[in-house]
């Protein structure tokens, strides 16, 4: 497989900081081929989610992966690679939304299942003697 060197490569600003790979030309068009990584992390987040739901995982992992993703992407905006520390928030503010739809989705589970077991008296009605 002799072919050209394959390097990561952030591009420029007309391309919005995506990451892009250079050396591997898109067939017939000699131009490099970006890789869609929202797209396939919004697909990985969803998968997560259902799994997470369906297993019952603590519906708060995905928030403390997004502050540590949130720590990495502060060091990778340090070291100057302003495009993939964008590219990372993004990442980062998905993690945040689908750390708090699965919040919403335990609670409303728990309130549910409160609201299916009755009491035997009323807490409202006054106590008979007797």
């Amino acid at each position: 497989m002799g072919g050209p060197p394959i390097h990561l490569r952030e591009s420029g600003p007309d391309h919005g900081g995506r990451l892009r790979f250079e050396g591997t030309p898109a067939r017939g068009t000699g131009s490099p081929v970006g890789f869609p990584y929202v797209p396939v992390f919004l697909g990985l987040l969803l998968i997560y989610m259902v799994y997470s739901e369906w297993v019952r995982l603590d519906s708060r992992y995905l928030i403390g992966a997004a502050l540590l993703l949130l720590a990495v992407t502060a060091v990778v905006d340090a070291l100057g690679a302003t495009g993939t520390a964008n590219l990372l928030a993004e990442f980062v503010f998905f993690l945040l939304g689908g750390g708090v739809v699965l919040l919403l989705v335990d609670h409303v589970r728990e309130r549910r299942g409160r609201g299916l077991s009755v009491p035997a008296t009323d807490p409202t009605e006054p106590a008979k003697p007797g």
